[in-house]
């Protein structure tokens, strides 16, 4: 089974379950998507500190699970969106390559995905990397 949790307190809680799929229908063995739709809960809209947790529960040894592309939809949030910022800093230095690096290299995270394409060329790479530091300290293009 997977269990969908919510909290509109951050990652400390209380969390609330949303959703629970089990094996089957809910929870298929081949690969599915699903939506769950958050919009209609109270203390989520504009909240930053929303969080949202998934918790396996696996019955043998050999049980494994696996979570890809999550998504998280909302409004655009305008005046928020910096290109090159990765870490969502709102300003540009050495931390948002390192960012970029640490998320292609070392399962790091980037605030935004269309901020850390900092060239702009619809995917992340560690071209976005060379493109931060050639602004930052060669006098490359914003």
């Amino acid at each position: 089974m997977l269990a969908v949790y919510v909290s509109p307190a951050g990652a400390a809680g209380p969390w609330r379950r949303l959703a629970l799929l089990s094996e089957g229908a809910g929870l298929p063995e081949a690969w599915t998507r699903k939506a769950i739709d958050l919009s209609a809960l109270a203390g989520l809209a504009d909240n930053p500190r929303f969080a949202v947790r998934f918790r396996w529960q696996f019955n043998t040894a050999g049980d494994s699970g696996r979570i890809d592309n999550v998504a998280v939809l909302g409004p655009e949030i305008e005046g928020s969106f910096v290109r090159g910022d990765a870490t969502g800093e709102g300003k540009i230095d050495i931390s948002d390559p390192i960012a970029v690096l640490n998320f292609l290299f070392w399962e790091g995270a980037v605030a935004c995905l269309d901020a850390a394409d900092a060239n702009d060329s619809g995917a992340v790479d560690i071209s976005d990397a060379i493109y931060d530091l050639s602004f930052g300290f060669l006098g490359g293009p914003s």
